[in-house]
């Protein structure tokens, strides 16, 4: 007992240090609080806990955002969370659900995956995407070598390739010995080995339990021991109950061993039942394959498409555009004057009324764990015999166990179901966002179908989609211009998050999608997650509204198009290129031809389209020509004022050497620096000292305390720069100051505060 006390006081003191030092993105590691994930660099903030010997026993970690490791390629790419054969990772990390794309690990070590290696630990709700992983032995896409709990996750579009004499690769965890893999999803995964024990969920299982997974689509290529579930049992006690693999694994021909095990229990299913949906004859694309990930169902069993599943072009099916009225005790709108405050107001589940109707949309995770019962049995009912179908809102009780029934009644067959909330009563639930899984609210769909179709539109983003899949939810990302007029051609039901499914056609011809959330009833997101990457999942994030008038600009805007302007500070943009759009920030000192001047409706400002001068690669900005105006739009984000952002010319700097130009960028003064390129380089001079010999001085602050004295010779040339402790005040041989606040020289403290930016001194 001491020294299972020591040790983990051990482990909380390494934990405690490695977090106090870290870049994590908040929490104290408690499951109350859990520390927070958000970004790569708090990945491997982990990491390199885990590998100076903390095993974080206990401690609570949860993702919040999704992560891109496809930055992460150099030398073997990226370094597991664990180590096989030395520390393992025994906290409990919750994905939450989120996306972590493009893990990259090439090595001929042992143990690789997300996770390195688990030791009674818990990996649970990751979504991993287009990995390619290759190493020795025991590869998997989440876990290498689990000795721990994996539950409710998923690898998509991945590689996972082993070479070692024991193999042991699988598209959830290379080995599980002792462990647990439950509740998860392999789909469209590429398994390779040179000899033995590949599985599309585990390599090899030894005294373990493989529950509840599923694996559909992929190939298993190796030697021996090849399983759509698990490649070998090497032994101990074998648990598999209500696994699931399809016929479109290739490579396969049965469960375990390649073999289908015949138990009564249902431990793996075989293969379930593929069948073809045939593409109608004006429709050129190939049949589509639809394969159930639960059971197969009959034909008949969906009945026919409802008019709320609209397609893009290519694969949409003509269907019958049906006009369905808002319930009658549905409450008016509130007054409002914007388009989206008149027709679509937030409703919490506390306000919900009878005949509020939703639609039933799984994603992959919702598969897996089912959200309604069957009010006659009391039975789970699977989400994906559910799927599109319209349950209508009938209020909530309070059953005698204290649990809290939320009803509802199938619009085509009046069957009755419930979703159980998980805890509390019905108030404290209902003022949140969670709502109710799986489900779509059409309230808003046909509102915007009322308000939207054969209406034009500007686009505010260049992220959109085109559908691939008739019966699926496929599609691939395509780009277009900002501020493209475009046509509504459908409007439909996208996703539970997203609602409402928005098909538009431009000038050409060509259409795409975007799934946007209008009133965000039910969409289980708050505000505060639409930013960034989700904020074009929003109406205003991805269209504005294109009416006449709203493109006229005025002559004195106009006059900016065609002219040359450099940036006076570093800016963010967005970006089109390499087939990509992108937020990235662009270096003060960097010039641009005006292309277009566009302006938001309703908003005093205006989108800029850029070409750089030197690479003519395209930009866009947001930017205000009005300086009294107030810079935020209607969302709280700061909009810059052309006239701080930008400067006409390209600057008489670009006639000097690149590496003055690259110290402007970098916010550096080096000598033989003009006062314009000091100025471009650290903006405008708290005080300015001339000294004895009658050469200017300038001071600035910087943000560590110390101030930087910038002298320049009698042509106005940086002759030398000194970094010092101190104020700003006269320094020896001056014989005059002037400075810029009010009452003579300040402090560093207060120059800090006045919000200067601040340099890097010569060295």
């Amino acid at each position: 007992m001491k020294r299972l006390f020591l040790y983990v006081a051990m482990t909380f003191v390494a934990m405690t240090s490695m977090m106090a030092q870290s870049t994590l993105s908040g929490g104290i590691g408690t499951e109350e609080d859990p520390y927070l994930i958000k970004t790569a660099a708090d990945l491997q903030t982990l990491t390199r806990g885990v590998a100076k010997g903390g095993a974080f026993v206990n401690t609570h970690f949860r993702q919040v955002a999704d992560i891109d490791l496809s930055g992460i390629r150099s030398g073997e790419g990226w370094t597991p969370i664990g180590s096989y054969g030395a520390t393992g990772f025994a906290g409990i990390y919750d994905g939450n659900g989120h996306t972590i794309s493009g893990l990259y690990i090439k090595s001929s070590k042992d143990g690789l995956g997300l996770f390195g290696y688990v030791t009674g630990g818990t990996v649970k709700n990751v979504v991993l995407s287009l990995c390619d992983i290759s190493g020795n032995n025991f590869v998997g896409g989440i876990v290498g070598y689990n000795n721990g709990t994996i539950d409710g996750c998923a690898v998509k579009d991945g590689i996972v390739r082993v070479s070692g004499t024991f193999c042991n690769g699988g598209g959830i965890s290379g080995m599980v010995h002792g462990g647990t893999v439950s509740n998860c999803l392999v789909e469209n995964t590429t398994l390779e080995g040179n000899y033995s024990s590949l599985g599309g969920i585990t390599g090899s299982m030894f005294n373990a339990t493989v529950s509840g997974c599923s694996v559909t689509g992929g190939s298993i290529n190796g030697g021996s021991h090849a399983g759509g579930i698990a490649g070998a049992n090497e032994g101990g006690s074998l648990a598999l109950s209500n696994n699931h693999y399809t016929s479109t694994v290739k490579g396969v021909s049965g469960g375990v061993n390649g073999a289908d095990i015949a138990r009564e229990d249902g431990a793996v299913q075989g293969k379930v039942i593929t069948t073809i949906q045939q593409a109608t004859a004006s429709d050129s694309s190939r049949p589509t394959a639809v394969t159930s990930v639960t059971a197969a169902r009959p034909k008949s069993a969906e009945g026919p498409r409802s008019s709320y599943i609209v397609k893009t072009k290519g694969v949409k099916k003509p269907v019958a555009t049906v006009k369905t009225e808002r319930p009658k005790n549905e409450p008016d709108e509130p007054e409002a004057t914007d388009f989206m405050g008149k027709n679509f107001r937030f409703r919490s589940m506390c306000e919900w009324k009878d005949g509020m109707r939703f639609m039933v949309i799984p994603e992959k995770y919702d598969l897996l764990v089912n959200t309604f019962r069957d009010a006659d049995n009391d039975r789970e009912v699977s989400s994906g015999t559910l799927r599109h179908k319209i349950m209508v809102y009938k209020g909530h009780e309070e059953m005698t166990n204290g649990r809290v029934h939320v009803n509802f009644i199938q619009e085509d067959n009046k069957h009755r179901y419930y979703y159980e909330l998980p805890n509390g009563t019905f108030e404290d639930y209902c003022y949140g966002k969670m709502g109710v899984p799986t489900l779509a609210y059409l309230g808003d769909v046909d509102k915007a179908r009322e308000l939207l179709k054969d209406k034009l539109l500007l686009t505010r983003t260049q992220f959109f989609r085109v559908d691939t899949e008739y019966d699926g939810d496929g599609f691939k990302e395509v780009t277009v211009d900002k501020n493209k007029v475009v046509k509504v051609k459908a409007v439909g039901v996208g996703t539970r998050s997203f609602p409402v499914k928005i098909i538009v056609e431009d000038e050409d011809g060509n259409e795409f999608y975007q799934n946007v959330a209008m009133s965000k009833t039910n969409s289980g997101m708050r505000d505060d997650e639409f930013t960034l990457d989700n904020e074009k999942f929003t109406f205003q994030g991805s269209f504005d509204m294109s009416e006449e008038g709203a493109m006229e600009v005025s002559s004195n805007v106009k006059d900016y198009i065609s002219k040359t302007v450099h940036t006076r500070t570093a800016v963010s943009m967005s970006s089109k290129g390499s087939g990509k759009v992108r937020d990235v920030k662009v270096p003060r000192f960097t010039g641009f031809i005006i292309d277009e001047v566009n302006p938001v409706k309703g908003m005093h400002f205006y989108t800029l389209t850029l070409r750089e001068t030197e690479s003519r690669r395209v930009y866009y900005k947001d930017i205000t020509f009005n300086k009294d105006e107030d810079l935020t739009d209607g969302e709280g984000r700061e909009i810059e004022y052309f006239g701080a952002v930008f400067a006409l010319g390209e600057g008489e700097s670009r006639s000097t050497s690149k590496e003055t130009r690259a110290a402007i960028r970098e916010g550096r003064v080096i000598r033989g620096m003009s006062k314009d390129e000091v100025q471009l380089a650290m903006g405008e001079p708290v005080s300015t000292i001339v000294d004895s010999d009658g050469n200017d001085i300038w001071l600035y602050a910087r943000s560590n305390g110390v101030v930087l004295d910038v002298s320049f010779d009698s042509k106005g040339y940086v002759k030398q720069a000194k970094a010092r402790k101190g104020n700003v005040a006269p320094v020896a041989g001056t014989v005059s100051t002037k400075t810029k606040a009010a009452g003579g020289a300040r402090s560093t403290q207060s120059m800090r505060s006045s919000g200067m930016r601040h340099g890097t001194p010569l060295k």
